[in-house]
């Protein structure tokens, strides 16, 4: 399996304040929650997903859902 960087601002920052040592507890955990958001987005980018027709209040639009399903 490749390896693959996340190479991106915001994850610097939340990478910086989770490291610091006078990081409150409650923002610590809100941050690494954030980053484990960007790392679950970037880990599924290549997803295969397939259209299918959504019916919305003003009119039927093409959504996309997974092609495959997630364990």
């Amino acid at each position: 399996m490749p390896l693959n960087l996340l190479d991106h601002p915001l994850a610097d920052h939340l990478v910086g304040q989770l490291r610091a040592k006078d990081t409150e507890p409650e923002l610590f955990r809100r941050q690494a929650r954030t980053l484990t958001n960007m790392l679950v987005l970037e880990a599924t980018r290549d997803m295969r997903r397939e259209p299918y027709e959504v019916e919305t209040p003003l009119a039927v639009t093409t959504g996309h859902r997974l092609a495959e399903h997630l364990a």
